[in-house]
């Protein structure tokens, strides 16, 4: 069950969203209380809505009550100090297919994760901003040299490990404005961390597209949305905030079709880039225009 921890802590902290996860608890955070958020559809053992536990050790525990049921618990920490604890089922879809006796190009995916690794040396504390900045302007220039084909990289659906490399260099080139439309399946793939990727490139470009292209962007945002990942729910959100704040069809078309799914992320989340942003957005298609 430790892997299931270190699988779900890895996939909050990726492509940025957790900045502060690998920072250790200061005196002041220890022994506080630390939000739960329960995605569970089914009775487990022990739920609470809050814990004064350190989160990895809840984490442990809860796992270790729920061996057996391929359960999900993550640890979600922000830079202001928030902290919250992630409950989830499991993800049910197909899981990506093993990249063993299969032909990747190994030596642009080493490249990228050495670049981008101190994002995830949890022996160390987070990078800072210069030192963010500098890992971010080493991972653009692997994404100048390989740009004429990360959407061939991306589409290389028997490799995840590269997949992951080129959806995540996407957002650091102007690539994603015009290759948008090909990147949109990408939304929907196996692997967490290159629907991550796409979603980022999505987030960027969907205020560029084409109407019929970005409802069907917001679509697949909201089927992403319904996947038990923290990550996927704050990247699908973010695509259908911009959509909305783009598209006036938009609007109308999230008021048709998706205010109950709004409403429950809202009623349960109370982290600000999750139900905090849904609440926003319930707000502005709540509210039909004046005739």
């Amino acid at each position: 069950m430790p892997s299931v921890l270190c699988h779900r802590t890895l996939t909050l902290s990726l492509m940025g969203l957790v900045l502060a996860l690998t920072a250790p608890v200061n005196a002041q955070q220890q022994g506080s209380s630390t939000r739960i958020e329960s995605w569970l559809r089914q009775p487990a053992a022990g739920v609470t809505l809050e814990t004064t536990l350190p989160p990895s050790e809840y984490c442990r525990e809860f796992l270790a009550r729920n061996a057996g049921r391929g359960l999900a618990c993550g640890v979600v920490r922000y830079p202001s100090g928030l902290v919250a604890i992630t409950l989830d089922e499991p993800d049910t879809r197909p899981q990506p297919p093993s990249d063993q006796e299969k032909h990747c190009d190994e030596a642009f995916a080493v490249q990228v994760e050495r670049a981008e690794a101190p994002l995830f040396d949890r022996a160390q504390p987070f990078p800072d901003a210069p030192q963010r900045a500098e890992i971010n302007a080493n991972l653009k220039a692997i994404a100048d040299q390989n740009m004429g084909h990360l959407v061939t990289l991306l589409d290389d659906s028997n490799c995840a490990r590269v997949r992951k490399a080129a959806a995540g260099l996407l957002r650091f080139t102007h690539m994603c404005r015009g290759a948008a439309t090909q990147v949109l399946p990408f939304l929907n793939d196996y692997d967490f961390t290159v629907r991550n990727g796409a979603a980022q490139c999505i987030n960027t470009a969907v205020i560029f597209m084409a109407t019929p292209d970005r409802l069907r962007a917001t679509d697949m945002a909201f089927e992403q949305l319904d996947r038990p990942n923290h990550s996927d729910r704050n990247k699908s959100l973010g695509i259908i905030q911009n959509a909305m704040a783009a598209d006036p069809q938009v609007v109308a078309h999230v008021r048709a079709h998706y205010l109950p799914r709004l409403q429950r992320v809202a009623d349960n989340s109370t982290l600000p880039n999750v139900g905090g942003l849904a609440k926003e957005l319930l707000t502005k298609a709540s509210v039909a225009p004046a005739h």
